[in-house]
């Protein structure tokens, strides 16, 4: 997972591509490489794996991940202002790893463990970037 993880990164990173997420009925994308997560008529995932996830939990993860490629788009525009490169290559890590982890998840626990990851790893990110956000625009 780690070589593919930095091979997924330095290809997002270097080729400056901004649509790293693509949500498609029965698959989630990833810079093309789509992974399989059912997703429901509105875009919202419903199951992962053989786990049916509820609607609260599917919003709220729906939403973490579409959080994370604004992120990313945010920081792509930001012309390496305010360490904006590190950050944007935090969140495109994080957006990989969290994905390859909803796959590998076996539990309603382990999709758990995964979404409280993206909030904190998502509010870290987004404290580092407040200086940025408070000249050039809201988040």
């Amino acid at each position: 997972m780690n070589s593919n993880l930095e091979f997924l990164s330095n290809h997002i990173l270097g080729n400056n591509i901004t649509e790293v997420l693509k949500i498609e009925k029965n698959r989630i994308h990833i810079l093309g490489i789509g992974f399989p997560l059912l997703v429901d008529e509105r875009g919202d995932l419903v199951k992962i794996n053989n786990l049916s996830l509820d609607e609260k939990t599917s919003s709220r993860l729906n939403y973490l991940l579409w959080s994370l490629n604004f992120l990313n788009k945010k920081f792509q525009k930001s012309n390496d202002q305010f360490d904006a490169l590190e950050l944007r290559g935090r969140v495109v890590k994080l957006l990989i790893t969290s994905i390859y982890n909803l796959e590998k998840s076996d539990t309603y626990d382990d999709v758990k463990t995964v979404m409280k990851y993206i909030e904190e790893e998502r509010d870290y990110i987004k404290e580092c970037m407040t200086p940025y956000a408070l000249v050039n625009g809201s988040y």
